[in-house]
């Protein structure tokens, strides 16, 4: 199946993601991304993942903590 890029961000771009959990389970949640190369995403690995964890900056909805 062929990659369709979403949208693309260069480092330090704020972007505004929208997440809706219905029950929490006193869980949390971390957001990861892994530049694509020329190869459409296909080299992205779970270590390129790991390295690359989104900061949280605010949450616009309930004010909550980092």
């Amino acid at each position: 199946m062929p990659w369709i890029t979403q949208a693309s961000y260069e480092v330090a771009d704020t972007i505004t993601i929208g997440v809706e959990l219905k029950s929490h389970h006193l869980g949390h949640m971390e957001l990861r991304g892994c530049p694509v190369g020329n190869d459409n995403g296909r080299s992205a690995t779970q270590d390129c993942f790991d390295e690359h964890i989104l900061e949280f900056v605010e949450d616009i909805s309930y004010q909550m903590p980092k």
